[in-house]
C-alpha cells in the first residue's frame, strides 16, 4: 500500500494579540498593537485607569507641625479618591493563578506603600475609596495601578494613574514654601546610558518664574535639579551646590508644573536621587523665613525622589 506523507506548518497570523513576544521600547509589533508584559496587544484593549479626585496640586490641612518630630497624637488625614478606567475586568487577585489579559484588579498606593486592592465592580464606573494620608506637611503621592490576577503590574503608561497633593500646618497655610517632582514618579526606571530626561516640578506657596535677575522677592524665584546630590549638606558646599543639571522656571501656559531638562550621566545598576530646590532670581538659595541667613530655624525647600538605573 502506497501513502504520502508531507509536512504541515502553522503560521500564527502576526495581528493576533498576546501571541508574540516583544521587549518594550522595540517597534517589533505589528501595527496597531503595543508591547505590554513582553508580548504584543491590541493598543484599543490596554487596560487604563484616571484618577478623578483628587485634582492634582490638592491642598489640605494636617495639625502636624513643619519639622519633625511628629506629635503622637495627629491623625492621617482622609482623602476620598475617586477614579474610573477602561479595559480591565475586575478580579480578586489570585497570586501564582493563570492570568488573562484584560483581568486583573488595581492597587492602591500612597506615598510608595501599597494600601488598598480594588477587586470588584465596573471599572467604568466612578468608583471610590478612602486613603489615610500621613499627616506630614508638604507633598504626597497617590497612584493606582492596574495588575494582573497574577499580581504582576501591567506594564503599559495607562495602566498607572497617580496624583500630587499637598498638606500645610493648619497655622502656616499660605505661608511656608514646598516644592516637589512630579515626574519622574518615584521608582521609575532608566537605562544606564546617558539620556535627555524632562523633570516637572510643582510648588506650593511659591511662584516659579523666568526672570533671573533683580531684586529678590518672597515667595519667587525658580528651582535648581540635582542628581545625587546629598540635601541640605549640599547646600554648605559650594562645589557641590553649583553642581545643578538643570532648571525648572515658569510653567507652560494652561499647566501647573514647571518644566526642566536634564542630562542623566552614565550609570550603574543602581538607586539615584534627583532633588529640586528652591532659588532666588540670583541663583541663591531660597530660604524661609524669607530673608534668614541660616541657623536651625532657617529652612531650605527641596525634595528628593529616587529613581533605578536598570540594565537591559
Amino acid at each position: 500500500m502506497l501513502g504520502t506523507t508531507g509536512c504541515y506548518t502553522a503560521e500564527l497570523d502576526p495581528a493576533l494579540p498576546g501571541v508574540f513576544a516583544c521587549t518594550a521600547g522595540d517597534e517589533s509589533c505589528p501595527s496597531g498593537q503595543l508591547c505590554v508584559n513582553a508580548r504584543c496587544e491590541d493598543a484599543d484593549t490596554l487596560p487604563s485607569l484616571t484618577i478623578l479626585n483628587p485634582e492634582e496640586g490638592f491642598k489640605d490641612v494636617t495639625r502636624a507641625p513643619d519639622e519633625p518630630p511628629l506629635p503622637v497624637d495627629v491623625d492621617d488625614v482622609p482623602m476620598l479618591v475617586t477614579f474610573q478606567g477602561s479595559n480591565l475586568s475586575l478580579v480578586p487577585a489570585s497570586s501564582g493563578a493563570n492570568h488573562v489579559f484584560g483581568e486583573g484588579y488595581v492597587a492602591v498606593f500612597v506615598d510608595g506603600s501599597e494600601v488598598a486592592t480594588f477587586e470588584a465592580g465596573n471599572i467604568s464606573d466612578r468608583n471610590s475609596l478612602t486613603v489615610d494620608i500621613p499627616p506630614v506637611p508638604g507633598p504626597h503621592r497617590i497612584a493606582l495601578q492596574a495588575r494582573r490576577n497574577d499580581g504582576v503590574d501591567y506594564d503599559n503608561e495607562q495602566a498607572l494613574a497617580t496624583r500630587l497633593i499637598w498638606l500645610e500646618n493648619e497655622l502656616t497655610v499660605g505661608m511656608r514654601p514646598f516644592v516637589a517632582i512630579r515626574s519622574p514618579w518615584p521608582g521609575q526606571t532608566f537605562g544606564l546610558e546617558a539620556q535627555s530626561l524632562e523633570v516637572q516640578v510643582m510648588t506650593l506657596n511659591f511662584d516659579l518664574v523666568s526672570t533671573e535677575s533683580g531684586t529678590q522677592q518672597e515667595g519667587n524665584g525658580h528651582s535648581h535639579i540635582y542628581y545625587d546630590a546629598q540635601f541640605p549638606p549640599c547646600a554648605e558646599d559650594d562645589a557641590c551646590d553649583q553642581g545643578y543639571l538643570g532648571t525648572a522656571k515658569a510653567p507652560q501656559p494652561g499647566e501647573s508644573f514647571s518644566r526642566g531638562t536634564i542630562l542623566l550621566p552614565n550609570s550603574g545598576e543602581q538607586s539615584a536621587t534627583l532633588t529640586a530646590v528652591l532659588r532666588n532670581y540670583d541663583h541663591t538659595i531660597y530660604r524661609y523665613p524669607f530673608g534668614c541667613k541660616g541657623g536651625p530655624l532657617c529652612f531650605i525647600a527641596y525634595e528628593d525622589v529616587e529613581i533605578l538605573r536598570v540594565g537591559d
